[in-house]
């Protein structure tokens, strides 16, 4: 179905294009993500977004092409902002002070503050590593497995990450 078939800048066009499309976009992410609530809110914030950008987007192709180029950038995003929270969520469990002076606090909402600065600026793969043998508590032999590496370079990663930590935090 090409851009000139459907006007998806009416309620009843876009409510055509939704009918039409979305179980094929669902497909997609069922497909690439195995779990169908998320594919579900998926597709909803993707026809969402173009209902919303209904007059400002302009289709050269055909409207399935666009449809599911978009799917793919939102499934990357999905998986972007997944990988974020995995790698910071290990560190917003960090056990408050016992002592609750405002000194104490602000001590430790600084070092807490520090220690997000320093792991997001790791690489990827040692966010990773350090992600899988901290917080899911994985030993070096497994984590190298998993992730196809060497031993070594686990303990490398984890290692290093250590020591970016201390010196940022010290």
């Amino acid at each position: 179905m090409k851009k000139k078939d459907l006007d998806f800048k009416t309620i009843k066009g876009f409510s055509e294009l939704y009918n039409t499309y979305a179980p094929q976009v669902f497909s997609f992410f069922i497909y690439n993500l195995g779990e169908r609530e998320i594919a579900e809110d998926l597709v909803q914030e993707l026809f969402a977004n173009i209902w919303f950008k209904r007059h400002s987007i302009d289709i050269d192709d055909s409207i399935e092409n666009y449809l599911l180029r978009s799917a793919k950038y939102k499934l990357i995003d999905h998986y972007r902002k997944e990988e974020k929270e995995h790698v910071l969520m290990p560190y917003h469990n960090i056990e408050k002070p016992v002592n609750n002076s405002p000194e104490d606090l602000y001590i430790f909402s600084e070092i807490k503050a520090t220690i997000f600065k320093v792991i997001k600026k790791m690489p990827r793969k040692a966010r990773e590593i350090f992600f899988l043998s901290r917080k899911k508590g994985l030993p070096h032999k497994e984590i190298a497995k998993n992730l196809s590496v060497s031993e070594k370079t686990v303990e490398y990663h984890i290692g290093k990450t250590i020591r970016r930590i201390r010196r940022h935090v010290s």
